[in-house]
């Protein structure tokens, strides 16, 4: 992933909710179901989007999280994955990243998922309507 920008300011210690820097995340491969044979690793790059916005959130760094669920957006349109599917993906992620979590950690990871996730939504709306547009007879 992107290496961290010299960071704007420093965030309070007693307003991190247990935050951890975003590390190695143990992958979990997932295929959406229009898949054509290609394998999307969503879960794993959802996981260490959530874990970006966390950093961006608490420890005020640039992880560019707003490029980065543009891609996978872009993945998800390539494998013409659905609303749906992202949303399965980031509840099965979140439920998986806070089953053992504190609540204050639980709460900012689930903040943090709920950003990601609009972000991703918007991007993939944006394509497929620019898609749609472009099929369009003139």
């Amino acid at each position: 992933m992107n290496a961290a920008m010299p960071t704007l300011g420093h965030a309070s210690s007693a307003s991190v909710p247990e935050v951890q820097l975003a590390s190695s995340v143990d992958p979990d491969v997932v295929s959406l179901p229009y898949d054509t044979g290609s394998t999307v690793d969503l879960e794993a790059t959802y996981e260490q989007l959530v874990l970006n916005r966390l950093d961006e959130r608490y420890l005020v760094v640039d992880h560019a999280v707003g490029h980065q669920s543009k891609c996978l957006a872009a993945r998800v349109a390539e494998v013409a994955g659905t609303p749906h599917d992202v949303i399965e993906v980031h509840v099965g992620t979140l439920r998986r990243m806070t089953t053992n979590a504190s609540t204050s950690r639980a709460t900012a990871l689930l903040d943090a998922g709920e950003h990601v996730l609009l972000l991703i939504l918007g991007h993939l709306a944006d394509l497929y309507r620019s898609m749609a547009l472009r099929a369009e007879p003139a």
